[in-house]
């Protein structure tokens, strides 16, 4: 089962495809897998297949309109191609996805994480920020056959003289851990700072670190939100590792992340102090309130009935 997402109509090549005419190229959820990616449909057979075999996210949470993630582009020559973006491993990548010879040319650009692409005049503009760029428009100019970035320059910036600072930013690194589902593993982000302790970040975007504390962000996984584990899981590998002292490990977080927080303290006692901000106590009530956006969103992550009251740090107060 396909859930689709988006449509495009892409010109057929005749020699690859067997007919002129147009074919269906649209983004959609494979459910084996659970990833957004690029499929076609071929009329002539009604058989469904992916474009390229990239074991990545292609798309986003959609959780307001018009964002995008990918463009229909034109080489010099007159070729159709996707400009896209997708995300693997918790990092954002910028490519041009060749759907009739089934390749992918990965694109060098600054920016690890990339909210929206879109095109004109020949041009990418895309908005994407990393751990020294705040959040900015880049206007991208490709080569003649749109495989390799010839210019790359930001028209836009949230905050001018952010790069003034560079110097104090904390470089993060992506580290990979073991969850307890066999053969599943989770991603986080680690800033290194010159001397610790630790601050657990239970929210992502976030470029702040200073120099006495390191910290570490996570990304959350299905079946895992609000068990505690993820964020146990990811700290005992930063302590293992020698990244942090376990006597003074802190998790603060917002929103999704002030929940996050809230169910690491009350479940677990891995952290000897906590800050959330606006958090979720009750998911039950964070599931009847949530608008059409993200209606079920919270499902996958939670799991069934018995969950959301076992996750939910009200219930277990006191």
């Amino acid at each position: 089962m396909i859930s689709v997402l988006s449509l495009d109509w892409i010109p057929k090549v005749k020699e690859s495809l067997g007919s002129n005419g147009v074919t269906l190229t649209c983004r959609g959820i494979n459910q084996s897998s659970g990833l957004g990616i690029f499929l076609r449909r071929v009329e002539s057979k009604n058989e469904v297949f992916a474009l390229y075999p990239l074991n990545a996210e292609f798309t986003r949470p959609l959780w307001v309109f018009e964002m995008n993630s990918y463009e229909l582009i034109k080489s010099d020559a007159g070729k159709t191609l996707i400009a896209c973006t997708y995300r693997q491993n918790g990092r954002s990548y910028l490519g041009i996805l060749d759907d009739v010879q089934g390749s992918f040319y990965l694109l060098d650009i600054p920016f690890t994480d990339i909210e929206n692409i879109t095109s004109w005049n020949n041009y990418l503009y895309v908005e994407g920020a990393s751990a020294v760029q705040p959040s900015s428009v880049a206007k991208v100019m490709l080569g003649g056959h749109k495989l390799n970035v010839v210019d790359f320059k930001i028209v836009w910036s949230s905050s001018l003289d952010c790069l003034k600072y560079e110097s104090y930013f904390s470089r993060p690194e992506l580290i990979e851990f073991p969850t307890e589902v066999p053969g599943q593993n989770a991603y986080a982000y680690y800033y290194p700072p010159k001397k610790i302790p630790f601050i657990k970040l239970a929210r992502k975007k976030s470029h702040r670190c200073c120099w006495k504390f390191m910290v570490m962000e996570e990304n959350f996984v299905n079946d895992f939100w609000g068990a505690g584990e993820l964020s146990m899981l990811m700290t005992v590998a930063a302590v293992e590792d020698g990244k942090a002292d376990k006597e003074r490990l802190c998790i603060t977080g917002g929103s999704a992340g002030g929940y996050t927080t809230l169910a690491a303290l009350a479940f677990r006692d891995t952290f000897k102090a906590g800050a959330s901000l606006y958090g979720v106590a009750d998911l039950s009530l964070l599931r009847v309130e949530m608008h059409k956006f993200e209606s079920q969103y919270i499902d996958k992550l939670v799991g069934d009935e018995k969950a959301y009251f076992e996750r939910s740090p009200i219930k277990f107060c006191g």
